[in-house]
């Protein structure tokens, strides 16, 4: 796989709902990585694997079919959002994991785009081939099909090995 920068360039659209929706996404964990989350960055991206396995490993959640009025794909990521809610919430509780490192001056910066990467792949493999032929391109080879689905997936646990912050 190529990349040639002005063809990225050249599909960008402004006016594509799904740049907002990465936009919003990375301005979200933005705030709360700044706020009141510096602490708990690293137990916010294992409560996103936690919830990613239950939703992947549990058949109950994984089929889910509850007649609640909206679409199949926004119950299942509404429910991803609770879980990862509720996981953080229970870490944060638990003593155990109390912040042992919290991220550094750039290293923030890192766990802005590594966790936003991974929320977007998270939410991209929950939407059905119906919503995915109208996000653009290139937010499918950023977030959505191969190898840069395996590199969100990975990069999160690459990024908890290797930096360090301040314990």
């Amino acid at each position: 796989m190529t990349w040639d920068i002005w063809a990225i360039w050249n599909q960008l659209s402004l006016e594509s709902i799904d740049w907002w929706v990465a936009a919003a996404t990375i301005g979200i964990v933005f705030l709360f990585l700044f706020t009141i989350g510096r602490d708990f960055s690293v137990t916010f991206m294992i409560s996103i694997y936690l919830a990613l396995a239950s939703m992947t490993l549990i058949p109950f959640l994984r089929d889910l079919d509850l007649q609640v009025g909206l679409e199949d794909y926004w119950v299942k990521i509404i429910l991803f959002g609770v879980l990862v809610l509720l996981f953080f919430w229970f870490q944060v509780r638990n003593e155990f994991f109390e912040p042992y490192t919290v991220p550094t001056g750039g290293e923030v910066i890192v766990f802005i785009i590594v966790i936003s990467g991974m929320l977007l792949y998270t939410v991209g493999t929950m939407l059905p081939d119906m919503i995915l032929l109208e996000v653009s391109p290139i937010m499918k080879t950023l977030f959505i099909e191969e190898p840069a689905s395996n590199i969100w997936f990975t990069l999160p646990l690459l990024t908890m090995l290797f930096l360090r912050g301040k314990t």
